[in-house]
């Protein structure tokens, strides 16, 4: 009789563990069409940036994509995917052939991702920059791919630490 009082007190709790386990956010992933129907680089870029951050919020495990704005809690609309100035500079200094001294000044531009993120029908929305890490192009992960998987760290903080408040909406 003991034993089945403990096996029922240990079931309770398992029951009370998974019931307050967090259940994954919704987040649907867009960018704006080209315009006219018309491909240029920028919104090509925009569109693949779409399908890497897909990709990389899949990897979490608080987030769940879906296929439409209607199912989403979380909206994400990437709305640039473009090379930007870092604000840095590298300096290069060549010796010519004929022994001359050459120096070139060029600014270092970076693989850039700005998101904006914006929470069911509510006016709430937040802007979210990533600057992906060239030096991750050995590992093959590459600029664009280390700018999304940014995103989605941000987008997964972000979750975490307005749970209470998402919840409540789904309420």
């Amino acid at each position: 009789m003991k034993q089945i009082a403990i096996a029922m007190a240990v079931l309770a709790s398992l029951a009370n563990v998974y019931a307050q386990k967090a259940v994954p956010v919704a987040v649907y992933v867009f960018t704006a069409p080209a315009v006219a129907g018309f491909v240029d680089q920028d919104s090509q870029r925009r569109a693949d940036t779409v399908q890497a951050l897909r990709k990389a919020l899949a990897k979490r495990k608080a987030l769940v994509n879906v296929e439409s704005a209607d199912a989403a809690t979380v909206a994400l609309e990437v709305t640039s995917s473009s090379h930007e100035k870092t604000g840095e500079a590298s300096a290069t200094t060549r010796r010519g052939p004929f022994g001359e001294l050459s120096s070139r000044v060029s600014h270092d531009e970076a693989a850039t991702v700005r998101v904006m993120l914006r929470v069911g029908q509510s006016a709430y929305e937040t802007e979210l920059v990533q600057v992906g890490d060239f030096r991750d192009n050995w590992r093959g992960g590459g600029d664009w791919t280390d700018a999304a998987n940014g995103i989605a760290r941000q987008v997964e903080h972000w979750v975490k630490d307005n749970a209470a408040q998402l919840a409540k909406g789904a309420e």
